[in-house]
């Protein structure tokens, strides 16, 4: 019978195993609800680099921690009514079961060494083999009570000059490797991004690093009035808004998350005349310096109504209890198409002829002065 039990168990979880990766059903080019979530809570995934294979790890895992918690329950039910209390019935003081000790010590362990050993390939794709390059693009990033700051190497291509673009938002391009160089300048904080199955621990005095590729790009739809992920394929013919951070939409701060957080959800300000439009990959319009207002302008551009989507912010969280304002460590981050991120830059460098990198820099000074090393490719 023992027999007969440990083959019908291997067996479980053999079909288990190779059941998993057919969980993480493949996303067609159609729209994906920003909001929407699988039966287990798992978020759309738009990290095409290895964002499948932790998502069928999640699975598996998933799976196999369910059928054990079933096992165990149920024997548990089993024996609270095979051995309870009848009349007549004496108690027997046992010393324990080395035997079964073994047992439930050993079958645990080596599915957990299984599990290890299943991981292996995708923790080291993750985590130790960093793409390089002309497609990677390379992204610092400092974490402080309570806010994020991310920088991007100027024209020069190096970092810890004075044609640094720094910035509250983290923007990259869609279909290129993306590396985060990343740590804090407190206490410990850990960067999430659950859509791009992104999640890290930084810590003051050391450098980790992160590394993924999207797939899709999260916009507003304005019709709908709703967030998506859309292939970028999918936006030819579509206008797109393509600096929503701008002074051209407001956000509906009368919508409200179920986690009590502002949602950003985009409405129109009639005073905005003309917006940087993106159209089959060409953005309309051109930024220029407004000596007058000592602001960047758009030139050129369409007039807002004519938009199909806005780009859309996916968020950004600090995922380790930082401080009495931890919840407050958002950050938005945004999945560009190739022309929206060439023209956030060339308004980023406008910006920064006018007026310098100012207070910003300062946060990094200490990160430049300590481990100029960082900096380097």
């Amino acid at each position: 019978m023992g027999r007969r039990r440990s083959s019908v168990g291997s067996f479980g979880l053999v079909v288990l195993v190779a059941l998993s990766p057919l969980a993480a059903v493949a996303q067609d080019s159609g729209p994906v609800d920003y909001q929407s979530h699988d039966w287990t809570g798992l978020p759309p995934n738009i990290n095409s680099a290895y964002g499948a294979e932790v998502d069928n790890l999640y699975y598996l895992i998933f799976y196999v921690t369910g059928a054990m918690f079933i096992l165990t329950e149920g024997v548990l039910l089993y024996f609270v009514i095979r051995y309870r209390r009848r009349e007549g019935g004496k108690a027997v003081y046992s010393h324990g079961n080395t035997k079964a000790e073994v047992t439930w010590t050993v079958i645990p362990g080596l599915m957990l060494f299984g599990l290890a050993l299943l991981q292996s390939s995708t923790w080291a794709k993750a985590r130790t083999e960093f793409p390089t390059g002309p497609e990677t693009i390379v992204i610092q990033v400092l974490g402080q009570q309570y806010e994020w700051s991310f920088r991007y190497p100027g024209k020069d291509g190096q970092f810890g000059t004075a044609d640094d673009i720094i910035s509250p938002s983290l923007h990259f391009p869609v279909g290129r490797n993306v590396v985060l160089k990343m740590s804090s300048k407190d206490v410990i904080h850990s960067p999430f991004l659950p859509h791009l199955r992104v999640k890290q621990d930084v810590l003051p005095g050391f450098m980790t690093k992160v590394w993924f590729k999207a797939d899709r790009v999260a916009v507003w739809d304005l019709k709908q009035k709703k967030a998506v992920f859309i292939s970028q394929e999918a936006l030819a013919g579509k206008n797109v808004v393509v600096d929503p951070d701008l002074k051209f939409y407001n956000f509906d701060e009368k919508k409200v998350s179920i986690t009590g957080m502002k949602e950003y959800n985009y409405l129109l300000k009639p005073s905005a005349k003309e917006v940087p439009m993106m159209r089959d990959g060409k953005v309309i319009g051109m930024w220029v310096a407004d000596e007058e207002e000592f602001d960047v302008k758009i030139q050129g551009g369409r007039p807002p109504a004519e938009a199909d989507f806005v780009l859309y912010a996916i968020d950004l969280a600090c995922a380790e209890l930082c401080g009495i304002s931890h919840f407050k460590m958002r950050a938005r981050v945004y999945v560009d198409t190739q022309a929206s991120w060439d023209s956030w830059v060339d308004r980023e460098q406008k910006k920064l002829e006018l007026f310098g990198q100012g207070d910003a820099v300062k946060r990094w000074k200490l990160w430049d002065a300590r481990h100029p090393d960082w900096n380097k490719p």
